[in-house]
């Protein structure tokens, strides 16, 4: 199996952008491979990939995340009502009984 297609069917498992971003550097990361061939195999611009390449080397994983969802310093998340009730909910469900059975 080539390299773009073992790309191509890792890809449908992703469930996190961040996830489809580390498996895109990777190779270059660990074994030296160029931007260039990975663009060609990924599909992902080379100077993108170089980019991403590059943060990754100096943050790890968070140099992969957009810090343009990011909040800035300070600032809070802002959640619906409904969501924010369930997250509180999921985190009281998980303390008192360990799990995330209620996920289904």
């Amino acid at each position: 199996m080539s390299a773009a297609e073992e790309f191509d069917q890792i890809r449908m498992q992703f469930i996190d952008p961040l996830q489809h971003d580390y498996e895109v550097v990777r190779p270059i990361v660990l074994w030296g491979e160029s931007a260039a061939e990975r663009s060609r195999q990924t599909g992902v611009d080379r100077t993108v990939i170089g980019d991403k390449a590059r943060r990754f080397v100096i943050d790890g994983m968070m140099g992969l995340a957009d810090g343009r969802t990011q909040p800035s310093a300070g600032e809070e998340p802002i959640y619906p009502e409904a969501i924010a009730g369930y997250i509180l909910y999921l985190k009281r469900f998980r303390r008192k009984y360990g799990c995330l059975a209620a996920l289904g």
